[in-house]
Order: C-alpha cells, then sequence, then structure tokens
C-alpha cells in the first residue's frame, strides 16, 4: 500500500486533510529530511504535490514553543517573500506542510563566508521591517534565560552552569534592547534556503522582539569571525551598534541561551566538536575563564 513506509506520525499528519490522503494514496516518494531535539521532518511527492511535512515531537512545552505563534508569523513573513508557503497547518498537533524549496541549503562554509552573510544581513533588515501588529506579546530574551537558568542542568555538560552565569551577569550589564522585529531567533545554515531570494525555515521559536539577537544568533551558530560578523552587520545596514564592542555582548547573550537551550534540550551532541569547543571559548572567555576543549 502506497505511503506505509511513512513513519505513522507523518502518515496521520497527511490524514488529517484531504489533500494529504490523496498525496499518501498517490505517492511516488517519502523521503526524511532530518529529526531534531522537537520536530521529524519529510518530504513527499505525489502526482502535482511536492511538500515537506512537518510532525512535533511532544517536547514543545518543555522548549517554549508556541505553535499558534509560529503559524501566525511564519504566514506573515511567508506572504512578504521570507518563508516557504504554508500548505496546511495544524498548530494543536504541532503540524507543518509547506511546499518544497527545491534550491537547498547552503553547507555551512558557504554560510560562514563575507559576501553570504552580507546577504543575511541585508534579508534580515527586510524581514524586521515588516509591520509589527498591535497587541502581540513580547519575546523577552532575559526572562528565557532566567527560566532556562531556573533548571538543573544534566550532567557532563560542555560548558559548567557558573560559567554560563557569569558570561551572562557581564553580557547583561551591556545588554540594551534595540526595539520590536518579527524575528526568527534560530537562523543557521540549516535553516536557510537559497532561493534567490534567500528564505528562512523552521519558524518555531518565532516571535516579536530584539531585532540584533537575530544577528546575534546567525554570528552564535556560523561561529563568525570578526570579518564575517562587519559583512552581517554591513549587510543589515543600520550603524547603530556596528562596532565590534557593542556587538560583542549581544552575541554572548545569544550563545548563553544557546548553550541552556542544549541544556534543556538535550541537543549537544547533534554539534560537532569544532561547534561545541567555538561556543564553549566564546563562553569561558566572556566568564573570563580559560576553556576545556573537546578532541
Amino acid at each position: 500500500m502506497p505511503g506505509t513506509d511513512l513513519p505513522a506520525i507523518i502518515v496521520a499528519a497527511l490524514d488529517a486533510f484531504a489533500a494529504g490522503r490523496r498525496a499518501v494514496r498517490a505517492l511516488q516518494h517519502g523521503e526524511h529530511l532530518r529529526t531534531g531535539s522537537t520536530n521529524t521532518s519529510w518530504r513527499i511527492r505525489s502526482d502535482g504535490v511536492d511538500w515537506v511535512v512537518r510532525a512535533s515531537l511532544g517536547h514543545d512545552t518543555a522548549l517554549g514553543v508556541d505553535r499558534s505563534r509560529e503559524l501566525d508569523l511564519h504566514r506573515r513573513a511567508a506572504q512578504a517573500g521570507y518563508a516557504p508557503v504554508i500548505v496546511h497547518a495544524d498548530p494543536a498537533s504541532g503540524v507543518l506542510v509547506t511546499e518544497f524549496e527545491a534550491s537547498g541549503s547552503p553547507a555551512r562554509e558557504v554560510a560562514r563566508q563575507r559576501d553570504f552573510c552580507a546577504t543575511v544581513g541585508e534579508r534580515l533588515a527586510g524581514l524586521h521591517a515588516l509591520p509589527v501588529p498591535a497587541g502581540i506579546a513580547r519575546f523577552d530574551v532575559l526572562d528565557a534565560l532566567a527560566e532556562y537558568l531556573e533548571r538543573p542542568p544534566p550532567a557532563d555538560v560542555p560548558v559548567p552552569r557558573p560559567v554560563v552565569a557569569t558570561a551572562l551577569r557581564r553580557a547583561v550589564a551591556l545588554y540594551r534592547p534595540a526595539g520590536l522585529a518579527l524575528c526568527h531567533h534560530d537562523l543557521h545554515h540549516g535553516n536557510l534556503v537559497l532561493g534567490p531570494p534567500l528564505r528562512f525555515l523552521d519558524w518555531e521559536f518565532a516571535a516579536f522582539g530584539d531585532p540584533w539577537l537575530d544577528l546575534a544568533a546567525y554570528a552564535s551558530y556560523q561561529d563568525l569571525d570578526s570579518p564575517a560578523r562587519t559583512a552581517l552587520l554591513d549587510g543589515y545596514g543600520k550603524a547603530t551598534r556596528t562596532a565590534p564592542q557593542a556587538f560583542e555582548p549581544l552575541v554572548t547573550l545569544f550563545d548563553c541561551l544557546r548553550a541552556l537551550w542544549s541544556d534543556a534540550a538535550g541537543a549537544w551532541p547533534v554539534l560537532s566538536a569544532a561547534q561545541v569547543n567555538a561556543l564553549a571559548e566564546r563562553l569561558h572567555a566572556a566568564g573570563g575563564e580559560p576553556a576545556t576543549l573537546q578532541g
């Protein structure tokens, strides 16, 4: 029977709407794309259909994912050309079906190059210029950090909690929010689609928040060096805070959020040793301590 090679969670997601049921019956190809801490995603192809079906793994509440907010902001971004077109969504079950983006994501090293960073900055400037409707709750990064700090750390984490706490205290002392914008909050090369134009995937942590945190997220995830950070900020096109000493605390703030979230999600193993070491080095340096690197 067509579709029986798909996992039950994906079949159930497709069975929930008429076009999905037709796609299962006429299935030509089902391809596992990735499974992360919060979701699993499959590509589905059948007659006239080329979709990505994403299903939640049930960790939304623990990891701070609001599916209704995700759907609202993804729709706004898609209408403006910054996200894939939505085919079907059910926030209650964490199901999202979008059109497949054939251009794919850039390699990590490509995403760290200065010209590419400038393009990311330019696209983020456009995203952040979209209207912010009244009555939308704001994501407060300091509240999120405080909540994660209250959770006990797992054993043998790469960055000990006291190091994160020290780095965080120093970054918070220098942090000044830049304003309010539609932010993605999870920008790394795997969440980019080349296009053109460049678009952004996986909006589950999107919210209205400080636009500079999107820039800091990209610098953190991609472990950008100083020239690449400058290119990112130059592409963004706003002179405020472009000095390295002004941007550094923002990157540290996101580094802390990233480390604490990795603790909560058990996500450290998905990072390479080089990525773990780069994050640990920055946090130890921000906390005034030498880092112990992984082999």
